[in-house]
C-alpha cells in the first residue's frame, strides 16, 4: 500500500470558507498553505460555494453601510456635520461593487482554484428533490426545500475526482447532509474522498499521513544504508584476505633479501649503508 496517501486535492467548501472570514488569513489556513506548498496538493472551491461566500462579504458590506447611515441620520438630527460619513458611505458603497473582483484576486494569490459547475442532468436533480436524496432536504408537510446549491456543490467535486481514487481527496465541509450524499455516490463516480469538519481537523489529517509515510522514508533511508554498509564490508573482508594471501616474492623481496643473509654481508636493515638522497 502507498503510504503516501495524503491528499492531492482539497476541496473548501462554503462552511470551511466562512471560517475564513474576510482576509482569508486565519492560523489554520495559513497552516493549510504551507503543507500545499510542501506537498503540492490542489486548494480547490467550487463556483457555488465561491458564489455563497462573496455573497456573505457583500451582505456584511451592506450592513456596515446601513450602519453609516444610519449614523449620519442620527448627526443629521443634531444639525451636525455628516459630511464626513457622507464620504464614507459613498467609498463603502462603491467598494461593495467591486467586491467580486476584489476576491477573486485574492483566490488567485492564496492558490484557490474555482471550479466551474459542470454539466448536470437536471431531471436527476428534479427527482433527487423529490425523493429526499442527500443533499436534497424537505420538511415533512413538503413546505419548504433544501439542497439545490449543495447538490451542484456535490457534484462538483465528484465529476473532478471521478476515477481518480489516487488522489486521496479531502473535502472539508460541516454540512452533514452534503457529507453524506458525497459518501453516497464515491461508488457511482469510482472514487475516494475523506470529509472533515473544519481546517484544524484536514491539517491533522494530513499531518497523520504525512508523519506515517515520512517514518517509512527513514526505515527505507535506514535499510538502504544497512544493506549498503554491507555490500562495503564484504568487499573490504574480500580486499583484505587478497592481501594475507600474498606472499613475499608478490612484494618484489622474496629472492633479494635471503640471497643478502646468505652471503653473510648484512644482518639487518640497519647495517645497510645505503643513502637515500
Amino acid at each position: 500500500m502507498d503510504v503516501r496517501n495524503w491528499p492531492r486535492k482539497v476541496f473548501l467548501e462554503s462552511t470551511a470558507l466562512f471560517q475564513l472570514g474576510s482576509k482569508l488569513q486565519k492560523p489554520e489556513f495559513a497552516k493549510l498553505k504551507e503543507r500545499r506548498e510542501n506537498l503540492k496538493f490542489d486548494l480547490f472551491v467550487s463556483e457555488v460555494s465561491w458564489a455563497e461566500y462573496i455573497r456573505q462579504r457583500a451582505d456584511k458590506i451592506d450592513e456596515l453601510a446601513g450602519d453609516i447611515k444610519s449614523i449620519g441620520a442620527r448627526l443629521g438630527e443634531w444639525d451636525l456635520n455628516r459630511q464626513n460619513v457622507v464620504a464614507t458611505h459613498a467609498q463603502v458603497d462603491a467598494f461593495r461593487k467591486s467586491v467580486g473582483d476584489l476576491y477573486a484576486k485574492r483566490a488567485q494569490e492564496t492558490g484557490i482554484q474555482v471550479l466551474g459547475v459542470p454539466d448536470i442532468d437536471v431531471r436527476r436533480l428534479f427527482r433527487m428533490s423529490m425523493e429526499r436524496v442527500p443533499p436534497f432536504e424537505q420538511s415533512k408537510d413538503d413546505k419548504t426545500e433544501k439542497g439545490f446549491r449543495d447538490a451542484l456543490i456535490m457534484f462538483t467535486v465528484l465529476t473532478n475526482i471521478k476515477e481518480r481514487p489516487e488522489d486521496y481527496s479531502l473535502v472539508v465541509t460541516n454540512d452533514g447532509l452534503l457529507a453524506k450524499g458525497l459518501t453516497n455516490h464515491t461508488d457511482e463516480f469510482k472514487t475516494a474522498l475523506t470529509i472533515v469538519s473544519n481546517l484544524d481537523e484536514a491539517i491533522a489529517h494530513i499531518d497523520a499521513r504525512m508523519s506515517s509515510w515520512y517514518r517509512e522514508y527513514l526505515l527505507k533511508e535506514s535499510e538502504e544504508a544497512k544493506a549498503q554498509l554491507a555490500k562495503y564490508t564484504n568487499e573490504i573482508a574480500e580486499q583484505v584476505n587478497a592481501i594475507r594471501e600474498l606472499s613475499d616474492f608478490d612484494f618484489g623481496i622474496g629472492g633479494f633479501w635471503p640471497r643478502l643473509e646468505g652471503q653473510g654481508r648484512w644482518r639487518s636493515v640497519s647495517q645497510l649503508n645505503v643513502s637515500i638522497y
